[in-house]
């Protein structure tokens, strides 16, 4: 199998929250209502399988996952087809109450790791959440955001990326898991990065065989480049 980088499902663009710090937001504001469909995850694990691509890590994330309407079954359809080593998801939590914390501990545990952020209005879900003691859940503390720039900050290349992943937005993979969030945030043409996308299909990922994803222009506005982010 071809061992290939870690891969960040975009799973919806809808989120309860709309931080004013969130470079996301204007992303989520063009793709509202959009979610990512059974189909493309079926093509997904399909074409991976027929290509002998092999995943480290695939992650959910959003916009909110808990928000997905296929989460669940996505999650399944890729445990069972083994094209990744472990799953993890990333989660503001708050869709999880008393009501329906046993639906949430059931998707906990079809996961690896489970990533809650908190914020100044998720505590109680959080304490919800702790209080059950899920064991593969991870608090993570917001308390300190960053704002990404609107020039590019010099001497920040080849990137120091932490979080080195493909994306995959429906049945589009980019080379950089932030890519599409950047570009609308920033008002760049799409256009422009026809290169460093793909559709899925068979030896998908064979387009970025041989681009070096540290070296982009579009990483030097990046804070998941530590560079740019211990200049902020």
């Amino acid at each position: 199998m071809k061992q290939r980088m870690v891969l960040s499902i975009k799973t919806t663009a809808s989120c309860q929250n709309r931080c004013s710090f969130c470079p996301v937001v204007p992303w989520m504001d063009a793709k509202k209502g959009w979610e990512t469909s059974l189909q493309d995850i079926e093509d997904l694990i399909h074409y991976s399988e027929i290509s002998e691509y092999h995943f480290k890590r695939i992650i959910f994330s959003g916009g909110e996952p808990l928000l997905w309407s296929n989460l669940e079954y996505s999650i399944k359809l890729i445990k069972r087809s083994r094209i990744s080593d472990d799953l993890y998801m990333y989660t503001n939590a708050l869709a999880v109450n008393k009501h329906n914390i046993d639906w949430f501990k059931n998707i906990c545990s079809l996961l690896d790791g489970v990533i809650v952020s908190k914020y100044e209005n998720n505590k109680e879900n959080i304490d919800l959440i702790l209080k059950e003691n899920i064991p593969n859940v991870s608090i993570i503390n917001r308390d300190r955001f960053y704002i990404l720039p609107k020039e590019p900050i010099e001497n920040t290349l080849p990137a120091d990326c932490r979080c080195a992943a493909f994306g995959m937005i429906g049945d589009i993979i980019t080379l950089c898991s932030f890519q599409d969030h950047m570009i609308y945030y920033q008002g760049w043409n799409p256009n422009d990065f026809k290169d460093q996308t793909v559709k899925i299909g068979e030896n998908y990922l064979d387009k970025f065989e041989n681009v070096n994803p540290f070296e982009r222009v579009m990483c030097s506005y990046c804070f998941g480049n530590m560079k740019v982010k211990n200049e902020l």
